[in-house]
């Protein structure tokens, strides 16, 4: 399947998604409340870690039904999980975890 031309420019231009920018929001608003989000009832922090996590990883929330699923707790946990590593270490200063993302 090839690339329509706006993808194309996209690309040339460097610009971003909408997908992508949300995404972005979503985890800027997550680092910003992540304090408030270890205190609700339903994010958790795991009780035990692998080599995989980092250490602000939180226990995905189960779901049965797709409007759930994409709302947006869910799915900003699961983005935030993928986060690497090096992007969590500097989430501490809000710059540079802008710079890195």
């Amino acid at each position: 399947m090839g690339t329509s031309a706006i993808t194309r420019m996209f690309e040339k231009l460097g610009w971003k998604s909408l997908h992508q920018h949300k995404r972005i929001d979503r985890l800027n608003l997550a680092l910003n409340n992540v304090a408030v989000l270890q205190f609700t009832k339903l994010v958790k922090e795991p009780s035990r870690t692998t080599r995989f996590m980092h250490n602000k990883h939180f226990i995905t929330i189960s779901t049965r039904t797709n409007v759930y699923k994409f709302s947006f707790l869910p799915r900003t946990i699961v983005d935030w999980n993928n986060l690497s590593k090096g992007v969590i270490e500097y989430s501490n200063n809000i710059d540079l975890f802008h710079l890195r993302k």
